[in-house]
Parts: structure tokens; sequence; C-alpha cells
């Protein structure tokens, strides 16, 4: 029964990440950093022939190192649990593994969900753990069932002291995908010429913050990101349909 039961969390999960749309995706005062020396070395998936290593014949292995890299680049861990599932799948079967295995992607799934504080991606995350086919560590379950509960517990009080009753609407008007934070707390990615509502945000003072990827700079000859950042006294301006607040970023 649990693994019909994780069997089909795992089929919702390949079926929304193939079919869902971002709704159309903030402050300006962009500013360049150098970001990227305190990044950690990962392989680059799309380097891999992940059907010669893993000695296979599933042709959907040819774009698992593509739907790695998007996983990577979106922030996305839904992403990279899917293409963790594929791995753990095959390597059941072939008895073979590949430069980037099944268990590497769901630690790294696991770390950017803890990152993000996205609780309904740590329980997918917690899952993975749980079952058999996959992670099969209780431990480590359980203490991501911790991390879900301090986050729970963390975004109670954060996000603005008052009632959470704000509906705030984010624009994306410049070039490039943006990752938006509000008071820390990660709340996704937003491409660029569209927007998103958040709900339920507390009213009082609200920090937003938003960052790119890395992107290089020929000109500086190094990698660079743009970022954008305020802070706001929302409230809860009337009860229509209407949002109560819109953060644009240019």
């Amino acid at each position: 029964m649990k693994n019909s039961k994780m069997f089909a969390i795992v089929l919702t999960l390949v079926f929304s990440l193939f079919f869902s749309s971002a709704v159309m995706a903030q402050e300006k005062k962009p500013k360049e950093e150098n970001k990227k020396s305190k990044e950690q070395l990962v392989v680059p998936a799309s380097t891999i022939d992940f059907k010669a290593q893993l000695k296979s014949t599933n042709s959907s292995l040819e774009s698992l190192g593509k739907l790695i890299e998007d996983g990577r680049k979106n922030a996305e861990v839904n992403t990279l649990l899917a293409a963790s599932m594929i791995l753990f799948l095959e390597e059941n079967s072939t008895k073979m593994k590949a430069q980037i295995t099944g268990m590497d992607l769901l630690k790294e799934a696991t770390t950017l969900a803890t990152t993000q504080k996205n609780t309904a991606a740590l329980g997918t995350v917690k899952a993975f753990w749980e079952s058999p086919l996959f992670g099969n560590d209780k431990d480590k379950a359980k203490e991501v069932a911790s991390t879900i509960t301090n986050v729970e517990q963390e975004l109670a009080s954060n996000r603005g002291p008052g009632a959470k009753v704000v509906d705030v609407k984010v624009e994306n008007f410049t070039n490039y995908t943006i990752y938006v934070y509000v008071d820390g707390t990660y709340k996704g990615y937003i491409n660029s010429g569209y927007y998103i509502v958040y709900n339920n945000i507390g009213t009082g003072w609200t920090d937003f913050y938003a960052e790119t990827d890395n992107i290089w700079s020929s000109s500086q000859g190094k990698y660079i990101y743009y970022y954008w950042s305020n802070s706001y006294n929302l409230t809860n301006y009337d009860y229509t349909y209407e949002t109560d607040f819109t953060w644009s970023v240019y």
C-alpha cells in the first residue's frame, strides 16, 4: 500500500512538472556583484551520457541531462526529484550508476528545498526519503519532518507582523528570470514578462528581494547578477478581488 501511495505521489509530481504553467510573472536598483566564487562546483549534467554510463536502452535518458540542468537553473525542487526518480529506477534496473546518481539529486533537492524554506517541496522530499524505492532512509525522513516543523513555525511569525490578509502581486518587467524572497523566505521564480500573486502575506513592514541567475559579463570578464530590494508597510487596503499591493521589478 505504501509503495502504491508513493507511486501516486511520483506520478502526480511528473505530471505537474511537464504540464504546469507559470502565471503571468519586481523595484529597481540593479547592482552587480560577483558571487560565482562562493558556489560549489557541480558536475554539469548536460556533459554526461546517461545511457552509456547506465548501459541502458531507455531513450528518455537522452534528455535527462537537460532536465537536471533546467532544475538547477530554475531552482525547481520537483524537477530535481523527477530526475532523481528516473535515475533511481534505472539504477535498480541496470544495476549500474552514472556520474550523477539518484541519491546525488535527492540530496541536492533536499538542500534546495531546505534553503528555500519550501514546506510543500520538503513534504515531497520527505516521501522520497521514506520510500524503499528511493532514499530508503527513515532517519533522514525524520530529519526532514523536523525541518518542516521548524520552517512552519518560522513562517507563522514572519512575512509581516500583522494579520496574514494581504495579497501581493509581483511583476517582472526585466529581461531575466528573477527569484523572489519575502522577508528572506524564497517564494519562487518568475519568468520575464510574467507576474505571480502571493496570498495571505502579513500586514506591516515587509522586505522584498529578487535576484537573477549568474550572468556572464564579457566586459568585466566575470559572472555578475542583478538584484532588487525594498521594504513596504503593507496594509489590507480593501476586501475586493483586486490585489492589495503590487511590486513591479524593472
